[in-house]
């Protein structure tokens, strides 16, 4: 079995020995000596790090990362790799619709026409989407939102003579009602309305 010298880092920087392998092994535990403690293979005159000996620690670079390191950093690039298909693995959300139909009305000022023209008022007369902002409240309130609006048009042929044709005015586009489309999300609101 070889025996060995090593420099003891002091003051003085001594040499000290001769011990063999299961002294430096000691000593290292021991943490009097460090994997980088230069020794000498007694008949040598060769110097060497510890940790080129057999049967020692590799030299652990002050920069490398530890194992746990590692897989931490292995856990968190698969949490950032795998984040943007998590959204593919959830269950899609479950919407639930409503259609709202707000109808036009005759406003009030066209009444003063109502004696000059009886048989055609209703086809003369204007219509328009009254407010409807206390449905738009009171929707909301129930947590639906609104997704759509659509107005659905009726065409007038108003007639001033005979019924087989169209005389006098042509043909003119009027609202008939104002179609509201509205959701919201099953899953917050079990019971449906």
């Amino acid at each position: 079995m070889s025996t060995y010298y090593y420099y003891y880092i002091n003051s003085d920087k001594e040499v000290k020995g001769p011990v063999q392998e299961s002294e430096l092994k000691s000593l290292l535990s021991t943490k009097m000596i460090s994997s980088t403690t230069q020794i000498n293979v007694a008949g040598t005159e060769e110097w060497i790090n510890l940790f080129e000996l057999d049967g020692f620690p590799r030299r652990r670079r002050k920069n490398s990362m530890t194992r746990w390191q590692g897989n931490v950093l292995i856990v968190l690039m698969l949490v950032g790799i795998g984040a943007p298909f998590w959204s593919l693995l959830r269950p899609p959300q479950q919407w639930e619709y409503k259609v709202r139909e707000v109808y036009a009305k005759t406003p009030s000022n066209v009444n003063n026409l109502r004696g000059i023209i009886d048989d055609n008022y209703e086809k003369l007369s204007h219509t328009t989407i009254s407010d409807f902002e206390w449905i738009l409240d009171a929707i909301g309130d129930d947590g639906w939102e609104l997704v759509g609006v659509s107005v659905e048009h009726e065409t007038v042929h108003p007639n001033f003579g005979n019924g087989d044709y169209v005389s006098g005015l042509q043909p003119n586009v009027r609202p008939q009602k104002l179609i509201c489309i509205f959701k919201r999300n099953k899953s917050l609101y079990a019971s449906g309305e």
